[in-house]
C-alpha cells in the first residue's frame, strides 16, 4: 500500500487475543471492533480525520472486527474490504457481530474459502469469488482450508501493487454460468485495488 499510495496506514495487532482459541477470539470481535472505532474517533476529534476518506481492511475474524468498527462509527467509513470473512460460529441471519453492507458506505468482499472457513454467501455491496471462491490453485490437499483462506490477503496485496495486471471480474449469478460463458456481456469490475472499484 505504502509503495503505491500516499496514505496513513494503521495496523491493528490483536494477536494476544486472536492467537488463543478460535472461540475466545470470535467472542472478542465486537470488543476489538469497538476499540478500533474509539481510536478512529479520537483521530477525527484530534486531527480532523474525515471518515469519508477512511477505509478498513480485515482478514477472517479481522473482517468482522472492521465491520463492528464501521458500525460503531455510524457506517460513515468510505469502504471496508473483507478478506474471506470468517464463517464458523457466524450466521447470515445475525448481522450484529459480523461484516455486512450496513457497516460502511461500501463493503467489498473477496471470498477464497467460501463454505468452509469463510462465507460463501454474498455479504457485501460487491462480492468477488476468485477461482469460484471456495478452493484456490496451488492449495494442494488443503483439507483444513487454511491455504485457500489465506489467499484472500495475497490477492488483495497483489491487486494494490500488481505484478502483472489488475483482477478484472464479471458480474455473474453463479460460477457455473461464468464457466459456461453466460456472463460475457455482463458488467466488469475490478477486485481489490485501492481505492476499491464502486462501479
Amino acid at each position: 500500500m505504502l509503495s503505491k499510495h500516499d496514505v496513513n496506514l494503521f495496523v491493528v495487532d490483536w494477536s494476544p487475543i486472536a492467537s488463543g482459541s478460535y472461540l475466545s477470539a470470535k467472542q472478542a470481535v465486537n470488543k476489538v471492533g469497538m476499540y478500533v472505532a474509539q481510536f478512529v474517533k479520537s483521530l477525527t476529534e484530534r486531527f480532523n480525520l474525515t471518515l469519508d476518506k477512511t477505509a478498513m481492511a480485515g482478514h477472517s475474524l479481522g473482517a468482522h472486527v472492521a465491520g463492528n468498527a464501521g458500525a460503531a462509527l455510524g457506517s460513515q467509513l468510505d469502504h471496508i474490504v473483507g478478506l474471506d470473512p470468517a464463517l464458523p460460529l457466524f450466521s447470515l441471519a445475525d448481522t450484529n457481530n459480523r461484516l455486512d453492507p450496513t457497516d460502511a458506505k461500501y463493503v467489498h468482499v473477496i471470498h477464497t474459502c467460501g463454505g468452509m472457513l469463510g462465507f460463501m454467501a454474498p455479504i457485501g455491496h460487491a462480492d468477488y469469488y476468485p477461482n469460484g471462491g471456495s478452493s484456490q490453485p496451488g492449495c494442494l490437499l488443503d483439507v483444513t482450508g487454511v491455504c485457500a483462506h489465506a489467499r484472500s490477503f495475497f490477492y488483495f496485496a497483489e491487486s494494490i501493487a500488481p505484478i502483472t495486471k489488475t483482477f478484472v471480474s464479471k458480474q455473474c449469478s453463479t460460477y457455473k454460468d461464468y464457466k459456461k460463458g453466460k456472463c460475457k456481456s455482463n458488467p466488469r469490475s475490478i477486485m481489490g485495488d485501492y481505492p476499491v472499484d464502486k462501479g
